[in-house]
């Protein structure tokens, strides 16, 4: 093995999100000191000078500058295709990295021929856990969040409560892309991100291939990252990552390019007809909500989320989503 040779190269796609993005690499700084790590920033466009915060606190990344928002897709593979490490980490710009989490990931797949890719356990600042390893995309598991029952059958969306109670390793279908280390090999042997996908769809895509060229894909409870979840992909300071429907109509046209991709047009159908379920219980819930006492913040996110619902379900009904 070439001793000059990364361990690790990471991979973040930033859109503004310059002071999110400086404690990110500060963190990855303090955890590179054992692990030999090329850090790679493809700045999709920024217009609040993302790109000149690199430059000038942080010489030693390697960044790469987008005159648009080409999507988070596309901006990872132009990173990997730019890095060298024996592995890729794809990292959300708005994480915050422990000083172990490169050494363990690193070991663990160093230490684990079967594993072509692995994601850790992730956690809100305030340190409450974040669901970051799923089942695959499927009809079952999308009917029951169209239905509203993912707590009555947790075991069948996203293995329920065994990533708080894990202390080993597991096997799961899929980890999240905000943190996804990866073999090279994998990379070379299945291909990058599906590019088709602006984002949102593309782990799962990814790993699933993964898996199908006889690669593991695991989850390791014991690593982890802090995650800002939402803040590198919307810019929504009224409504909360779970309340941004405009991600949540990305997430609809990636699943059902998954769907359709893995298993085929007519259970892309049915997952359509599933999704316009769903729209319509959350805009019932919210309907329902504004009946009640709310305080004024409250109320207000409610009516944004309200009127994105009913937008997202006449372009769903119009073929239009």
């Amino acid at each position: 093995m070439n001793s000059t040779k990364p361990d690790v190269s990471v991979i973040i796609v930033a859109w503004n999100v310059g002071d999110l993005l400086a404690e990110c690499l500060r963190s990855l700084q303090a955890a590179s000191q054992d692990i030999r790590t090329e850090i790679v920033v493809v700045d999709n466009g920024s217009v609040d000078r993302t790109a000149q915060l690199v430059e000038r606190q942080f010489p030693h990344v390697r960044l790469i500058v987008n005159e648009e928002n080409i999507g988070f897709t596309r901006g990872n593979n132009l990173g990997i295709k730019q890095s060298s490490g024996r592995y890729i980490l794809l990292l959300n710009a708005d994480t915050v990295v422990r000083p172990d989490t490169l050494e363990r990931l690193v070991g663990f797949m160093d230490e684990t021929p079967d594993a072509g890719i692995a994601g850790c356990k992730q956690t809100y600042a305030d340190g409450s856990w974040q669901p970051t390893c799923h089942r695959m995309i499927c009809l079952k598991r999308e009917a029951i969040v169209a239905a509203g029952l993912s707590k009555v059958f947790p075991q069948l969306v996203d293995y329920g409560d065994l990533p708080l109670k894990a202390t080993e390793a597991f096997r799961v279908d899929w980890v999240g892309g905000a943190c996804l280390m990866m073999r090279r090999q994998v990379a070379e042997q299945v291909g990058l991100l599906d590019e088709s996908i602006f984002i949102y769809g593309e782990d799962a895509d990814l790993c699933e291939r993964a898996r199908n060229a006889g690669y593991s894909v695991y989850y390791l409870p014991g690593v982890s990252i802090v995650h800002h979840r939402g803040q590198s992909d919307t810019r929504s300071a009224e409504l909360t990552p779970s309340v941004d429907y405009s991600a949540l109509r990305l997430k609809f046209i990636g699943r059902r390019y998954v769907i359709e991709k893995h298993y085929g047009n007519l259970k892309g159908d049915f997952y359509y007809a599933f999704m316009v379920v769903r729209i319509v219980r959350m805009l019932l819930q919210d309907s329902v909500s504004l009946l009640l006492p709310q305080p004024v913040s409250r109320t207000r996110a409610l009516s944004v989320r309200r009127r994105e619902c009913l937008a997202m379900l006449k372009a769903a009904l119009t073929g239009r989503m």
